[in-house]
């Protein structure tokens, strides 16, 4: 009995699964509009760090999904964060306000049969200095149609993980506390 060549091929995919890389973030418009209109101040991000090792081990059906940043889902949601600083014109590493904080929850799910899933949580601090102006823990969670189908559920799942990102960072930028911890 032959086996055709494909098919082997198709079965060690199935069975091992691939390794992605998460998209590279992209600042969104509206989360440059809050932070231009949110105050002038210039503001510094510190280095992240992880509640767990495991928010920074991600996978999509049974396949690993990589942080496009040295692997890390941490400096990923950092990078997110300087990157709408920057477009804001509000990035400036000599600033004395810093902001920082821990990944604490990161999950993505296409797993389902018509809906994907992520969610995302960080605890933000900003310093003033020497002083702590602002903590705070936000959170997000979005849905996506996907399918049954690997070939449909996984592109999607990968394209959909900035944009929790993305609603993190929006949640941060509309609480007048965080906005107002920037113009210490």
């Amino acid at each position: 009995m032959r086996i055709n060549q494909s098919a082997v091929v198709l079965m060690v995919f199935a069975v091992t699964g691939c390794s992605t890389v998460a998209p590279h973030y992209q600042a969104s418009y509206e989360n440059t509009q809050l932070l231009e209109e949110g105050g002038k101040n210039q503001v510094d991000v510190e280095a992240f760090t992880a509640a767990d090792p495991k928010v920074n081990s991600l996978s999509i059906r049974a396949g690993t999904f990589q942080s496009p940043t040295n692997g890390s889902y941490v400096e990923y949601l950092q990078k997110a964060l300087e990157q709408e600083l920057y477009d804001a014109r509000r990035l400036n590493q000599d600033s004395d306000i810093k902001v920082g904080g821990v990944l604490i929850e990161n999950e993505i799910d296409a797993s389902g049969f018509d809906i994907g899933t992520a969610k995302i949580k960080a605890e933000f601090i900003v310093r003033s200095g020497d002083r702590e102006v602002y903590r705070k823990v936000h959170s997000a969670a979005i849905e996506w149609p996907s399918s049954f189908m690997a070939n449909i559920a996984v592109p999607r799942a990968i394209k959909e993980y900035p944009r929790v990102v993305q609603e993190l960072l929006s949640r941060l930028f509309l609480d007048p506390e965080f906005i107002n911890a920037l113009d210490q």
